[in-house]
């Protein structure tokens, strides 16, 4: 039998995980199912009773934008897959429950892509697909609701005012069209790594110490970063020709892709390690 890796013992071991870490996720996933649901019924748009138009809502081109499911969709999405990650490894830290984990007849390879498959792609696509849904369901209301109100611009001097039709759009539609978004799809990743990474290291207050610890760290590579900057502004300028990439914003989203992969890689391979210095 292979020691580092066996689908069967696998199976088990995600089975067996299940019964610990299923009961986190679920109770979080209730949560924020419930949060998301509550938000956009609080945003959705009244009818007044003399001339049936909405009240609140925001229409621009055309477009009835619930801008609300930006930030619900950041801070509801980094709470969720931070909390999850962060409590899958607390056991480790409390010496009766870290024994039995210890004893799990798994290798560290398997242990470790188990806590991968259920941070790093049961929580954060599960948290998709639930915003998903529920935005599905409310834009399909909205629409039907919406449907056959028209509004009027103001176009040039020729042609005057013109009618659209009200709609509105799916979020995630609006999301990959807003820019480059492909760039960015790493970023759930990175966070699901570091507090997974932060559930092993820290015996105590995971979640609160990682947190603390990444905010640290953060502000010192951006006051590095702008001091750095600074101090290339002060030099000599430099000349068009030594500008790397035609397309400044093309150059930066490459940045972000190639960050977040290796910091992503580096967060799991020290989380590697750190399972298996407790194997040990």
């Amino acid at each position: 039998m292979n020691s580092i890796f066996n689908f069967n013992r696998f199976a088990l071991l995600v089975r067996r995980q299940w019964l610990d870490f299923g009961k986190i996720y679920l109770i979080s996933l209730l949560v924020v199912t419930g949060a998301i649901i509550i938000t956009y019924i609080f945003n959705l748009p009244k009818y007044t009773d003399d001339n049936h138009m909405p009240l609140g809502t925001v229409i621009r081109d055309g477009n009835f934008n619930m801008l609300f499911r930006i930030p619900l969709f950041l801070i509801l999405g980094f709470a969720f897959i931070s909390i999850t990650a962060s409590g899958y490894f607390s056991a480790m830290g409390q010496r009766p429950k870290a024994i039995i984990e210890l004893m799990i007849p798994a290798s560290t390879f398997e242990k470790w892509l188990c806590s991968v498959l259920y941070t790093g792609v049961l929580s954060v696509g599960s948290f998709y697909l639930i915003f998903y849904l529920t935005d599905l369901g409310f834009v399909s209301y909205i629409r039907h609701m919406l449907e056959g109100i028209t509004f009027s611009t103001e176009g040039d001097e020729i042609h005057g005012l013109e009618n659209r039709a009200v709609i509105t759009r799916l979020f995630f539609a609006e999301f990959f069209e807003a820019g480059p978004v492909a760039y960015s799809l790493l970023i759930p990743q990175v966070i699901t790594s570091l507090f997974l990474l932060g559930s092993i290291y820290f015996h105590r207050f995971h979640y609160i110490k990682t947190a603390v610890v990444s905010m640290i760290f953060l502000w010192v590579v951006g006051y590095t970063t702008i001091r750095f900057s600074q101090w290339m502004i002060g030099m000599k300028p430099m000349r068009a020709s030594a500008s790397f990439g035609s397309d400044p914003k093309l150059t930066a989203y490459l940045f972000l892709l190639v960050s977040t992969i290796v910091i992503a890689v580096f967060l799991s391979i020290t989380t590697f390690f750190r399972l298996k210095e407790k194997e040990v």
